[in-house]
């Protein structure tokens, strides 16, 4: 499996490309070998029904057809395995994509600014967290929640503020 160097779509593609290019040559070169032990069976066999008596070589027979088999399967079970591994990679790099795009459209429309000055980075990051949002109470002391309230207070009349106080 080759994975990109970063996120971007282009490089996800190219990624998935070359293992599929990968994985071809694989399945070729599993093939290949393949066909190279049918030959050797097949060389063998000729030569077995020269050398060896007809109920040996039955059983030699039989046993290499066995083997040929196993490795057909084996190899095939394997190159099965490769092939839905990349269908699963592919697909969840598809989904995460898809859930990236999604979820900034859907926060661009959320979030609207109707003040006249636009939003930092810091604010948009904690309106996007919506109202689940919740401060760390280690970090809150009572002692910075008065200083930043009192000079809102100063703003207020004496009796107001007084009430809030109290």
């Amino acid at each position: 499996m080759v994975k990109s160097p970063d996120n971007s779509i282009r490089s996800i593609k190219a990624a998935i490309s070359a293992s599929r290019t990968f994985i071809r040559e694989r399945i070729h070169k599993a093939t290949m070998n393949l066909e190279a032990l049918r030959s050797t069976v097949c060389n063998i066999v000729d030569i077995l029904s020269v050398i060896a008596p007809n109920e040996i070589r039955s059983y030699i027979i039989e046993f290499f057809k066995h083997i040929e088999q196993f490795y057909y399967q084996s190899s095939k079970q394997r190159q099965i395995r490769k092939f839905e591994k990349l269908l699963k990679h592919s697909s969840n790099t598809k989904v995460q994509q898809t859930e990236n795009r999604s979820n900034t459209n859907d926060m661009n429309k959320i979030i609207v600014n109707l003040s006249d000055r636009p939003l930092n980075p810091h604010e948009i990051s904690l309106l996007k967290k919506g109202l689940n949002f919740n401060i760390n109470r280690h970090k809150l002391t009572p002692f910075n929640v008065i200083l930043t309230v009192e000079p809102a207070l100063n703003i207020l009349p004496n009796d107001i503020v007084n009430e809030l106080r109290n």
